[in-house]
């Protein structure tokens, strides 16, 4: 098992720097990062993430009137919203903010802003200015802030531009500042940014006194109110005032104070607020200054590390995802510092980030994997102790399956590399290797390799030497080799120059394969890097940006294009180095110009002119639409974009639910886009079809195919998709809705359009008709085929390029599904499950990767001697970290859905007593000899989570009809509990009216909503289901098919029952949503049976399975989707299927 996590007291201050603190199933991360600075244990929040989520929806739906009438009294302490201002979770704090400032500005505080402002200023005067000392207890700092920050938001909007009020309002502000502690000056001090413009030519010496006060002042508080001071202030001034200021030089200046301890403590503290509220235009200067900030969290004086810990805390918090990489020399400056102190810090943050965002902290590892070695065998027990703790995280941030796979037996031979490195090395040569190694990977492996390399015996030597060469030859991109030549190549030389020949053989073998990355950079080893190129670029672009920031910029760019994928086209890439640069220099430099700046550093760094960005005259585009605009129920969907499709491609549209991809299909179908071209012919599958006319599927299909096709054709192709002659005999009515599905795409099939368009086409089908849809969109190789779905298993099989709809704009990616989710991880951080469509493809930890274009051979073997593959053996879950967040650019945090409560089941006192059962029961379809069940018995108790499968057809939604009453069975019983109160979600969602609002839909215009026994506020129970404010106003009609989806279950659960019915429920919801309903279902305490081909899915959330295996026979089965899978191919495999024997049915409680 892993060590107890490590404590390590600093005085009376009690900054824990070890790793975790679990307080009831909740754990809070120590490891400098957010909320620690002067953090006791005492503050940790031991509410579970449900308890928190239930009180920030409280808070969001407080009354603003009574919040208005509190701030007028002047009496806002036993306010539930001023309250929640000082929670202990940020996200509580943030919604009380939001809430609050709403209030203030909307209709509940109209006419009355004078009485407002006054009431705030007195509040602020009276309960901040007032108090003695900036107090210790956090909720209490937090909500004073939040006092302060409402002050400054009602004075600058309230009060015009140029108001006399607005100045002395600044200065309360300023005022205020210095009796508040870190945290409440983090909310306060951007309330300064608004009223800042209004200072004038008075704001060079008020600026001037607050920087004097933030590094020379004795006291701490006046150091605080001084660096956030002019942190707010700077916010509002703009980027280029930092250095018209000398803010920077002055900070630095600080922090090199060797002799003067208040200087350096205040050169931390005005570092700390510049980053975390001056914005990105201290940035840069933030990363170069960080090594400095780092070193003194081993300063002498404990005032000094605890102002150097707050600063590595705002840094961490403040830095976008993207620049994550800058920071690896201040992390390896840390771990290689002579502080003890300086070490855990560096270790603590490479912790919490290796487990909050692997998918970036991931490509640090080349640089600080050394750095991090160095702290395993430190002398320092602490710092020894905490690298152990930080080690397997950091490790599991690599992607290839292999090496993850063998890790624990990787960490043992680097922590004992005299015990474990030979048997490492052995298990490198045997392992069969079908992913590509790219630099992180390497980064774990090869300091085994060298160890190996450095042992004294030959057989050693030789093992590593073979290893290494065969390890660099599974790389795909062979930059990722070059900072690991300067370390591997001198120790190969030695053994090139060993006595034993097979010796030298193999490590001059090894070497030819680590060199391959110099050689693969081509004969021009003087080619320039990526920074300088985009130096050169940008010093065509015009704008007041400092040489510092410059600098930075061309650093954050070159990142981008050095890190990118070698097959990347330039165009894809030049967009993705502007759009990193724009962030860093909105306001300073012209958009267009940066644009061209970053084609020419794009262009220049791979040797390539610009035809290579414009080369669309050799495409044969069948639509090609310039410029489109796209507007739905009062909603910008597309804005500006291009719409082009090439003959032959398929084409998958991928974004949020809501974006508008459903929108711009059924826009494409209609053909009414300005341009669209006239000849070009269109169809569309947009779900299965329905029909409520009494006539055999043939009979239909013949009035819905183009003139001249003759019913031989269409009895023919019914069959080609699985129609037999009973089935074609039958009428629509009596189809699953996977074979409804089915007969669309054979309709689809008898038009033969040029451009054919689907719609969540996979949703109903089975595993069989999935592949069957996949081979046949494969064969149309003349037909454009354009897609939505969020099946990424099917993405992944079909597509040639993806359109990704974000920001009202269609950007294109000439790519697979899986190499798309390798240049954009966002995109696979938003998977619902490890188990998802990214193993299959072989790529663990979340990025596909690009191997697979350029080795031929799939599988290479280290050592060429068996064919075994990696352990499999399970490894215990990583150590858990948390801190609040990292920057702005992080993955959105999946939006929860809260189910009511279940209604009481009388009578059922243990959760594992069954409230319904079916006993010997067998059914046959009307009208037909065909047998959907013969003696089936199945048990429902109350903490069951039942699953029902099979292929379409099979007869599962005839099973919810028998339960429900709908259809009686043939014999045998269906018993429902007499307190059970069932709730049917249907896959159809025929119910809902398209004319009516999604508030008037759940509500029916009242203002509460009855849930069984008792009732809710109407508009909170739609935000429960992500319905918030303006969506509550859209009409049912123009909701997409996730948000119907969503609506559908909303409506059905306000009945207030305690067994939840689910026919399909994750059709056409994107993967945040599916996560989020998950979590639902598996945190509610009522019963839940659920139809779905979405395995992932249902290994997530059932405990029983209900399975159709053929011939009307259904085994019940205990256990996950997997369980059953594998105990299903136990009995198959030994021969004829047999039925699992159950214990007698109980009786009903």
């Amino acid at each position: 098992g892993h060590p107890l996590p490590l404590r390590v007291r600093r005085e009376s201050r009690h900054i824990i720097m070890g790793i975790t603190l679990e307080h009831r199933g909740r754990v809070a991360s120590f490891g400098n990062l957010s909320e620690m600075s002067a953090q006791s244990a005492n503050d940790a929040d031991e509410r579970s993430a449900a308890d928190i989520t239930k009180a920030k929806e409280a808070v969001l739906e407080s009354d603003h009137a009574s919040f208005v009438e509190a701030v007028v009294s002047g009496d806002i302490a036993s306010s539930p919203v001023a309250v929640a201002t000082g929670d202990v979770a940020e996200e509580v704090r943030v919604a009380a903010l939001s809430v609050a400032r709403a209030a203030l500005s909307g209709d509940a505080a109209e006419g009355k802003s004078a009485e407002i402002l006054s009431s705030l200023a007195k509040m602020v005067e009276d309960k901040v200015v007032a108090a003695e000392a900036a107090t210790q207890a956090r909720s209490e700092d937090h909500r004073r802030g939040a006092l302060v920050a409402l002050y400054g938001h009602c004075a600058s909007t309230s009060l015009p531009a140029g108001d006399a009020g607005r100045e002395p309002a600044l200065k309360l502000i300023l005022k205020s500042l210095g009796t508040l502690g870190d945290r409440g000056c983090f909310v306060a001090a951007p309330a300064l940014a608004p009223l800042a413009a209004d200072l004038g030519f008075a704001s060079n010496a008020l600026v001037k006194q607050l920087m004097t006060d933030a590094t020379t002042s004795a006291s701490e508080s006046e150091r605080r109110a001084g660096a956030a001071g002019v942190a707010g202030l700077f916010s509002g001034f703009g980027g280029a005032s930092i250095a018209k200021f000398g803010a920077v030089t002055l900070v630095e200046e600080a922090l090199d104070a060797k002799k003067d301890a208040i200087a350096r403590a205040g050169g931390c503290a005005l570092y700390t607020h510049m980053c975390a509220t001056a914005g990105r235009a201290f940035e840069p200067f933030a990363v170069k200054l960080a090594p400095k900030v780092f070193a003194l969290q081993g300063d002498a004086s404990a005032e000094v590390r605890a102002a150097a810990d707050a600063g590595q805390t705002a840094l961490v918090k403040s830095l976008p995802l993207t620049a994550m990489k800058l920071l690896s020399p201040a992390l390896v400056h840390a771990m290689g510092h002579k502080s003890w102190q300086a070490k855990c810090g560096a270790l603590g943050t490479c912790g919490d980030l290796a487990q909050r965002v692997p998918q970036y902290f991931m490509r640090t590892i080349p640089e600080i994997f050394p750095a991090f070695l160095e702290c395993v065998f430190d002398t320092h027990p602490k710092v020894s102790a905490l690298a152990g703790h930080v080690m397997e995280p950091i490790c599991r941030c690599v992607k290839n399956a292999e090496v993850l796979g063998m890790l624990h037996l990787v960490m043992d031979a680097i922590r004992e590399p005299q015990k474990d490195t030979e048997k490492c090395l052995d298990k490198l040569m045997e392992t069969t290797f079908v992913n590509s190694m790219d630099a992180p990977s390497l980064a774990v492996v090869l300091p085994i390799i060298l160890r190996g390399l450095r042992e004294r015996t030959k057989e050693l030597k030789q093992k590593a030497a073979v290893t290494c060469g065969n390890i660099c030859a599974l790389v795909d991109d062979v930059r990722d080799l070059n900072p690991f030549i300067p370390s591997l190549k001198p120790e190969l030389e030695k053994c090139e120059e060993h006595s034993h020949p097979d010796l030298r053989e193999c490590a001059t073998k090894a070497k030819g394969s680590l060199l391959k990355g110099l050689e693969g950079q081509g004969a021009d080893k003087d080619r320039t890097d990526a920074t300088t190129c985009v130096v050169k670029a940008l010093e065509t672009v015009q704008g007041g940006v400092d040489a510092e920031t410059k600098a930075y910029a061309a650093s954050l760019g070159g990142w981008v294009i050095e890190s990118a994928p070698m097959r990347i086209p330039p165009s894809i890439l030049a967009n993705d180095v502007k759009h990193e640069l724009l962030a860093l220099l909105e306001g300073m430099v012209d958009e267009e110009q940066l644009k061209s700046a970053a084609e020419g550093a794009v262009l220049e760094y791979k040797g390539l002119d610009a035809a290579a960005l414009l080369d669309d005259e050799q495409k044969d585009y069948i639509v090609d639409l310039q410029g489109i605009i796209l507007a739905f129920a009062g909603r910008v969907l597309l804005q500006r974009t291009n719409f082009s499709l090439e003959r032959g491609k398929t084409y998958g549209i991928v974004g949020q639910n809501g974006t508008g991809k459903t929108t711009l299909l059924n826009r494409v179908a209609a053909k009414d886009i300005a341009g669209f071209p006239p000849d070009v012919s269109v169809y569309y599958i947009q779900h299965e079809i329905l029909s409520e006319k009494e006539e055999t599927i043939v009979d239909f299909m013949v009035q819905m195919v183009p003139e001249g096709v003759s019913r031989e054709t269409v009895v023919n192709t019914l069959k080609e998709v699985g129609f037999d002659d009973v089935k074609m005999a039958a009428t629509i009515q009596s189809l699953s809705g996977g074979w409804r599905m089915k007969l669309a795409i054979a309709r689809a099939m008898l038009w033969d359009a040029e451009v054919l368009l689907l719609d969540e086409p996979t949703n109903h089908l089975d595993t069989a008709a999935i592949a069957w849809l996949t081979n046949y969109l494969k064969s149309l190789t003349n037909t454009t085929i354009c897609l939505v779905s969020h099946d990424y298993d099917f993405l992944a099989d079909v597509l040639t390029d993806v359109i990704h709809l974000h920001d009202k704009n269609l950007t294109y990616y000439p790519m697979g599904f899986k190499d798309f989710q390798s240049l954009k991880p966002e995109i696979v951080a938003a998977l619902p499950s490890p188990n998802n469509a990214i193993k299959k493809i072989e790529s663990i930890g979340g990025n596909a990767n690009l191997a697979e274009m350029a080795h031929s051979a799939s599988v290479a073997s280290l050592a060429s001697l068996d064919e075994n593959g990696p352990s499999r053996s399970e490894s215990p879950a990583p150590v858990k970290y948390a801190f609040d967040s990292i920057g702005d650019n992080q993955p959105a945090h999946i939006k929860p859905i809260r189910f009511p409560e279940p209604g009481p089941l009388e009578g059922v006192k243990s959760r594992n007593k069954c409230v319904m059962y079916m006993k010997e029961v067998a059914f046959t379809y009307p009208g037909t000899d065909r047998k959907i069940l013969t003696n089936a018995n199945v048990k429902i108790t109350q903490d069951s989570r039942a699953a029902l499968i099979g292929a379409n057809g099979a007869g599962k939604t005839t099973l919810f009809k028998m339960i429900t009453g709908i259809d009686e069975p043939d014999k045998g019983e269906v018993v429902v509990g007499e307190t059970v109160k069932l709730m049917y979600v249907d896959q159809s969602r025929d119910s809902l009216n398209d004319d009516k609002t999604v508030f008037e839909e759940l509500s029916g215009g009242a203002e509460e909503i009855s849930l069984g026994s008792r009732t809710v506020n109407a508009r909170a129970y739609c935000s429960w289901y992500n319905f918030k404010s303006a969506d509550q106003q859209k009409k049912v009609g123009q909701l997409s098919g996730g948000e119907r989806n969503r609506l559908q279950l909303a409506k059905t659960l306000t009945s207030g029952g305690n067994v939840l019915m689910l026919d399909e429920p994750t059709n056409d919801l994107d993967v945040a949503t599916l996560r989020a309903l998950e979590e639902a279902v598996t945190s509610w305490n009522g019963v839940t049976m659920c139809i779905s081909h979405d395995r992932w899915f249902l290994n997530k959330i059932c405990t029983h399975i209900m399975a159709y295996e053929g011939d009307s026979q259904v085994t019940f089965f205990q256990g996950s989707y997997d369980e059953y899978e594998e105990h299903r191919k136990e009995r198959m495999g030994g021969g004829e299927p047999t039925r699992i024997k159950y214990r007698p049915m109980p009786a009903m409680a």
